[in-house]
């Protein structure tokens, strides 16, 4: 609210007014910064009398030589361009009355005298608008807010300006206690003994984390390996069945054939085609023979891969366990030597710094007593 006294008193236009016009931009596509920089663009053009108003026919002036009121002038170019048609004229006229905001006026132009007049109406139905008064109340508001806010940093100042005598001799007295208790040497070197603790332990603490997520991870690769072990052994559990029912079946089929080969040879016996005859029993033997054989090859196969998956199913779970304990002790034996190696970088330094000075406490004193 404030900000809208100030502005309507920079443009020219009631408080109301301005709100009023804010809202029939934003509504048509633009913004409340740009009509406020499109209505100072155009006092600069009526100012300098341009040609643009001339050429859309709207009078700059009143009968006794004042410039319109904005609103009214704005109203006035509005009707006149909504009457044009959209194209480079518009556009350029706009550029001339409004400037770089001209482009994004157009919409709001268009709509005509009346639809701003209606948009306007719509926002202070809304509650919108700033009256004159109560933007002039705010604005004084502020202003007083302003002054409170200065006296706060005037008391500071002022209480500040008393406290600093005492404030001086505070710290000069600070100051010379540091200078003569020796406090920066003592913390330093206070500081660097926690971060040599500090350091070694977030050593320890990378190394057990390394240790259990390499350990971790040999667990979950072993664990997984004897799941596909164990399954695969339930797939043969299952299939093997299928596998010799399936060869039993297609022995029986050649066996079928070769019976029915069989039958025709004795026919040829009995025809008298003992040369037939014997071709064809001896080529049933064969065919019978070799499917002898490539059933016992299918049973021996789906029993050795039955076998496989058993073994795999009984020793994944072992060598699991055995890779795991594995690495578990090879990260250990790692992490033993790097907690090592920082026992003597951090620690042992420290150790010797704290002998040394217990050494010199008690050591004996030589020389006269007092």
């Amino acid at each position: 609210m404030d900000r809208a006294d100030e502005v309507a008193q920079k443009l020219g236009v009631a408080a109301d007014q301005l709100t009023a016009l804010n809202y029939a931009a934003t509504l048509a596509d633009s913004s409340a910064e740009s009509l406020q920089n499109a209505l100072k663009f155009l006092a600069k053009a009526a100012e300098s009398n341009s040609d643009a108003f001339a050429t859309l026919g709207v009078e700059l002036r009143t009968a006794d030589g004042r410039f319109r009121p904005q609103v009214e002038l704005l109203h006035a170019l509005a009707d006149r361009f909504a009457a044009m048609p959209d194209g480079i004229e518009k556009t350029a006229l706009a550029l001339k009355l409004f400037g770089r905001e001209g482009v994004s006026m157009i919409p709001m132009l268009n709509a005509g005298a009346d639809g701003i007049r209606g948009m306007t109406e719509e926002a202070r139905a809304f509650g919108l608008t700033v009256a004159p008064d109560a933007a002039a109340g705010a604005s004084l508001l502020n202003d007083n807010v302003n002054r409170l806010r200065m006296a706060v940093q005037g008391l500071a100042r002022t209480a500040l300006t008393e406290l600093l005598p005492v404030l001086l001799d505070l710290t000069n007295r600070f100051i010379e206690w540091i200078k003569q208790n020796d406090v920066v040497r003592r913390g330093a070197e206070l500081l660097a003994e926690a971060m040599r603790y500090i350091i070694f332990d977030i050593q320890a603490l990378v190394i057990a984390g390394r240790v259990w997520w390499r350990t971790w991870m040999a667990y979950l690769d072993a664990l997984a390996k004897a799941f596909v072990a164990f399954g695969r052994l339930i797939a043969r559990v299952w299939e093997q069945p299928i596998e010799i029912i399936r060869a039993v079946i297609e022995y029986m089929k050649v066996a079928i054939r070769a019976v029915g080969e069989l039958a025709q040879a004795m026919v040829l016996v009995a025809q008298g085609r003992f040369g037939e005859a014997k071709d064809k029993a001896k080529a049933a033997g064969v065919e019978i023979a070799s499917a002898m054989k490539t059933l016992a090859g299918s049973v021996l196969t789906s029993f050795g891969e039955t076998g496989d998956a058993l073994l795999d199913a009984f020793t994944a779970p072992y060598e699991g366990a055995a890779r795991t304990v594995e690495t578990f002790i090879e990260e250990g034996k790692k992490g033993v030597r790097g907690t090592a190696t920082g026992l003597r970088l951090y620690l042992v330094p420290a150790f010797l710094a704290a002998r040394s000075g217990r050494g010199s406490r008690d050591r004996p004193r030589t020389g006269p007593r007092r």
